[in-house]
């Protein structure tokens, strides 16, 4: 169980479920059909926002605190271009 003093430091960023479009690749050989069927995939970041500006969102989805309950570094971290974003959805709040 986190204690208060760790769940005043984690509030300072807000949690999120991100909806994205992931560019996507292939090496391999098709036919026009198959190729005209090729599309970006639609994948879910649910995490908390380090930082977002015009450019890039920057997540992380876990962290480790020091004694003191201040966090030291981040984990499970993503950099998504603003451009690929389709839907942030604040959780427990709403659609941002």
């Amino acid at each position: 169980m986190m204690k208060k003093k760790e769940l005043d430091r984690i509030e300072l960023y807000k949690k999120y479920k991100i909806v994205f479009i992931d560019p996507t690749g292939d090496t391999g050989w098709c036919d026009e059909k198959e190729f005209e069927n090729f599309n970006p995939d639609h994948c879910v970041i649910e995490g908390y926002v380090f930082s977002k500006d015009n450019k890039f969102v920057r997540t992380f989805a876990s962290y480790s605190v020091d004694e003191h309950f201040r966090i030291t570094s981040f984990g499970d971290r993503n950099v998504l271009p603003t451009s690929c974003i389709v839907e942030m959805i604040l959780i427990n709040g709403d659609k941002k």
